[in-house]
């Protein structure tokens, strides 16, 4: 997991509290600093999860510009987005 200069137990505990039931982050990564999008890949056994998770990320105001990628539903509902962090506003 690559988060560029962004305090890593910071930005993965954010996601954590916006993920709720069998929401799963399986992958995140940034290749620059902390304004640059990040790349999350979310698995979950249900859909009603999922989009609670997307509705937290578009509600939250450390996460902005949330562009949905990739999604299959083959089994696991598993999908890509990218937002960019920006954290806490000082």
């Amino acid at each position: 997991m690559l988060l560029g200069e962004s305090p890593p137990p910071q930005v993965v505990g954010e996601l954590a509290e916006l993920a709720a039931g069998d929401v799963r982050l399986d992958a995140l990564t940034s290749a620059t600093p902390t304004r640059s999008p990040l790349d999350l890949q979310v698995t979950a056994q249900t859909l009603p999860p999922t989009i609670g998770f997307f509705e937290g990320l578009v509600e939250s105001p450390r996460f902005v510009d949330l562009r949905p990628g990739s999604e299959s539903r083959r089994g696991e509902l598993r999908c890509t987005l990218r937002a960019t962090y920006r954290g806490v506003s000082r």
